[in-house]
């Protein structure tokens, strides 16, 4: 019985040590959407989290991604990250706090990103399973920031 529960406690120790882990990792990529002045270098971590979130068995990136989203702390940027991330990776778990932050939150993009995602959970429009930049002011040009490849769009 003492090796059993020795075991489960490893067990349970390396799970939160796993998830605190994957909290930090979700942290630190939203922190590069807060401050980067490029549109692909804030897209970027973004799409790296889709990519993490969509792999993730566990739950443990988008619990992550709902509690930054819930965090008084981060900025607008950053819960813009969090709701683009989890509208892709289409959890239904977190459709309760992405409508509170469109209900609640003051900055406009927020609350736009926090109801696209909502859309996209509940399949209202199709998600193309990762965030391009879209450029308007010459030619309306989606452009795919890890491979760096623009098409013009019609």
């Amino acid at each position: 019985m003492k090796n059993i529960l020795i075991g489960f406690f490893l067990i349970s120790s390396t799970l939160t040590a796993n998830a605190n882990d994957i909290a930090q990792n979700v942290n630190s990529e939203l922190a590069k959407v807060e401050t980067e002045m490029d549109a692909c270098g804030a897209v970027m971590p973004v799409n790296k989290l889709i990519a993490l979130g969509k792999k993730d068995r566990s739950g443990s990136i988008v619990d992550s991604l709902i509690a930054a989203l819930k965090n008084d702390k981060l900025g607008a940027y950053s819960k813009s990250g969090a709701a683009m991330a989890l509208g892709q990776i289409g959890d239904a778990r977190a459709i309760t706090d992405l409508q509170k932050s469109a209900d609640t939150a003051t900055d406009a993009m927020l609350k736009s990103i926090s109801q696209d995602a909502i859309s996209l959970i509940k399949g209202e429009f199709k998600s193309e399973g990762k965030i391009y930049v879209y450029s308007f002011a010459i030619k309306k040009l989606k452009t795919d920031c890890e491979s760096g490849i623009s098409e013009i769009v019609k």
